[in-house]
């Protein structure tokens, strides 16, 4: 959360003007840029939908934190709900060991696009997603 973030960067900065050791010198470059992305009623929603989507299709959609950061924060940041890892199957996201199964590739594009035929029928919401986001801002 906002405060969260507040305090690892006031207490990074207060370590980075009085390193800990005689000697150390500590330069800060760059700086916390992206908002968290809590998983709140519009992520929930969405997910749901994403993973209803993939019943249709017999996939088995499943989701957890990864720890990491992309462009979904911004998007969440600005008020609008969304799945930003609706990728393809790998593993050891967000590391130099990353990697995608090539199988995966159609069924993820299959998904896709049925969850954009369901928004465009209106069966998935979009407007309702976007004012439960605007409703926990």
């Amino acid at each position: 959360d906002a405060d969260s973030a507040a305090w690892i960067d006031a207490t990074v900065r207060a370590i980075a003007a009085e390193p800990p050791f005689p000697g150390l010198t500590l330069d800060l470059h760059g700086g916390m840029t992206r908002a968290p992305k809590p998983m709140d009623a519009s992520q929930t929603a969405l997910f749901h939908a994403v993973r209803d989507a993939g019943d249709l299709l017999g996939q088995t959609i499943a989701w957890k934190p990864s720890g990491g950061v992309c462009e979904g924060n911004n998007l969440h940041a600005a008020g609008l709900p969304n799945v930003d890892t609706l990728g393809v199957v790998g593993g050891e996201i967000h590391s130099d060991q990353e990697f995608a199964w090539p199988a995966s590739f159609v069924e993820r594009a299959q998904l896709s696009a049925l969850i954009l035929c369901k928004i465009a029928s209106g069966e998935i919401d979009a407007l309702k997603l976007k004012q439960l986001r605007l409703e926990t801002m």
